[in-house]
């Protein structure tokens, strides 16, 4: 064996095949096989090291990562044969293996991402009347039903407004606001409906939401709106169970399971 092979990662060679091998430093990626294994062949990508009493084996490192369910399949198709490979999925991601008896072997990945549309309303955390009006007005086209945009745009952007707990009732947030000509209350929908694609690149789709708004903890304290998805760990097992049937109808002859490594 040559020399620099064996200075780099383990130290001297023992007598013993057992003691050498518990002396090697291995990394995450490197695995010793017993001799018998040594007329393995790597995957592409691998790299292993031939001695009589042992096998180094590197394993590799991710291929791709996909930022899109089209190149994703487009990978598949042409380079993860179908008799051999496979494809695995959860509520995060996909996962495609060169080979599924080889399961640390040659790997891709696609990891499933929100729309930037839908993220945008994901991040609508604490927000002021004034930056929440603000923020309806530049997606007015998304919003299915522009009611809650237009309770908040009868308040002027500078109007002082209290949460008012008294007019709440289960589809409405009651409100207080004071302006220069008198005062008054409003009522905002606690839910409303856009319209937006789910993941990226998909259609849209109308995704139900909620309005937030807790109660404040002086009374001068100023109302905070925050927005969420309702019922989202079904809306996203939904969406995925959709994602892969098309995946399944893109590639027919590959096995595609939900499961992980």
């Amino acid at each position: 064996m040559d020399k620099g092979i064996i200075d780099t990662g383990f130290s001297q060679r023992s007598t013993e095949s057992s003691d050498f091998i518990n002396q090697l430093h291995l990394n995450s990626k490197e695995r010793a096989l017993p001799a018998g294994q040594a007329d393995i062949t790597p995957q592409a990508g691998e790299t292993s090291i031939y001695h009589d009493e042992y096998t180094i084996h590197k394993e590799p490192s991710l291929r791709y990562n996909f930022e899109d369910i089209a190149s994703f399949a487009a990978y598949c198709e042409n380079d993860i044969d179908e008799n051999v490979g496979i494809i695995l999925y959860t509520d995060i991601g996909l996962i495609g293996l060169h080979s599924r008896m080889q399961p640390t072997g040659n790997r891709i990945r696609y990891d499933f991402k929100f729309s930037p549309e839908l993220m945008a309303w994901k991040n609508v955390i604490n927000h002021s009347h004034r930056l929440f009006r603000k923020f309806l007005e530049e997606r007015l086209d998304e919003l299915v039903d522009t009611t809650i945009f237009q309770a908040l745009a009868t308040l002027k952007m500078n109007t002082s407004i209290t949460f008012q707990s008294d007019f709440d009732d289960d589809r409405n947030y009651g409100f207080i606001y004071e302006e220069k000509e008198g005062k008054g209350c409003s009522k905002i929908p606690k839910e409303f409906i856009i319209k937006v694609p789910f993941f990226a690149n998909d259609a849209p789709q109308e995704i139900p939401m909620r309005l937030s708004v807790p109660p404040p903890k002086t009374p001068d304290s100023r109302p905070l709106f925050t927005v969420e998805i309702i019922r989202e760990r079904r809306l996203l097992t939904d969406n995925v169970t959709k994602l892969i049937a098309d995946l399944r109808k893109a590639l027919p002859d590959h096995m595609i399971l939900h499961g992980e490594i």
